[in-house]
């Protein structure tokens, strides 16, 4: 019985990965299809997450790995960092209207906070706990 619920598992597995394979474009266009045919994707709502290349009062040029894209936003202010996250429409003449930009400017802090904590972790952990051959143990 429980090989027939293993079985079921990995198929189900299977058929969610497979899914996800065939219907995943349909959904989530990449910016190298936007850039092929801008007209097909008129008004599509998009959220992306980019660099900033260059910047300029009413917009700035975005990098998504090998392609480059103009973003058109209002009173555009230069992150610390480079990095933002917006929320806008494609435009069928191959451009982004952003309509909400979110500036990413200390986005790093989260590891360092992050690894703060898990040294604090690990340090009470063997105060109280001895690692030992057979595991732990108390100390």
């Amino acid at each position: 019985m429980k090989k027939i619920y293993h079985l079921l598992a990995f198929l189900l597995l299977i058929s969610i990965m497979s899914y996800s394979y065939l219907e995943h474009d349909k959904y989530y266009l990449s910016i190298s299809d936007f850039i092929k045919a801008p007209e097909k994707y008129d008004n599509v709502l998009t959220e992306q997450q980019v660099k900033i290349e260059s910047i300029t009062k009413d917009s700035f040029t975005a990098r998504f790995g090998n392609d480059y894209i103009t973003v058109k936003y209002p009173n555009m202010q230069k992150p610390k960092n480079g990095m933002v996250t917006f929320t806008g429409y494609y435009k069928k003449e191959g451009y982004i209207e952003a309509k909400e930009i979110r500036y990413n400017n200390y986005s790093d802090g989260k590891y360092l906070f992050s690894f703060i904590g898990l040294f604090l972790f690990l340090f009470f952990l063997f105060k109280e706990w001895k690692l030992t051959p057979r595991g732990f143990e108390n100390a």
